[in-house]
């Protein structure tokens, strides 16, 4: 549904900070931290090429986002929201039509009844979607004021310490091409490319069962 944020491997010492599941409380702040951390990522500025509407869209859009996620127990945050990450668990990557239909208003709200850069994004990405079972990395963020010091990088390992307790595999979708290399230090390898017309590139990644 959306892609993962730039990922801090952090200069020096990562912070000493808990990261745990995240509550209903922390909707708001999480929606208010993507929508600055992914303000300028390229595929969400080609979705949404406009600022002004970019302002408008995003926050209703990772909150949505924290939503479906949240439901599955998929979010997690760092103390204060300064990093969250966003994943769906095996058999649940692909968000059902029951769950586009009971969200609709909300969904219609962020992506217009006619959005042709948006669909040819979310289709795109979906036929490159592994079908095997495996946990998948919606969305990694961190505020623009804590990035490059560490705390996407914790954030990354307390989901993947789980996943690898359950001796499942990962996807990911890298949205800039500095991403690939870090994310290749957690163990992800990189399984193609997604191009699109006048527009970035999005590198799908996997990461084997441990």
């Amino acid at each position: 549904m959306s892609v993962s944020e730039a990922l801090n491997s952090g200069r020096g010492r990562p912070p000493s900070v808990p990261v745990r599941k995240a509550t209903d409380a922390d909707a708001g702040p999480v929606a208010r931290m993507m929508a600055r951390a992914f303000f300028a990522d390229p595929i969400i500025n080609y979705m949404f090429p406009e600022e002004a509407v970019r302002r408008r869209k995003l926050e209703p859009l990772f909150s949505l986002l924290f939503q479906s996620n949240h439901a599955l127990e998929g979010c997690d945050v760092t103390g204060d929201c300064e990093s969250a990450g966003m994943w769906r668990p095996p058999g649940h990557w692909h968000i059902s039509n029951w769950e586009i239909l009971r969200n609709l208003g909300k969904f219609l709200a962020v992506y217009g009844l006619s959005p042709r850069r948006v669909f040819a994004v979310l289709n795109a990405m979906e036929r490159a979607h592994p079908r095997e079972p495996h946990w998948y990395l919606m969305v990694l963020g961190t505020d623009p004021d804590r990035q490059g010091q560490g705390y996407a990088g914790i954030t990354l390992r307390h989901r993947l310490a789980q996943v690898d307790a359950e001796h499942m595999p990962a996807y990911l979708e890298a949205s800039r091409p500095s991403n690939v290399p870090v994310y290749t230090k957690f163990g992800f390898v990189q399984t193609g490319e997604i191009t699109f017309p006048n527009g970035p590139t999005v590198y799908p990644m996997w990461r084997e069962a441990r």
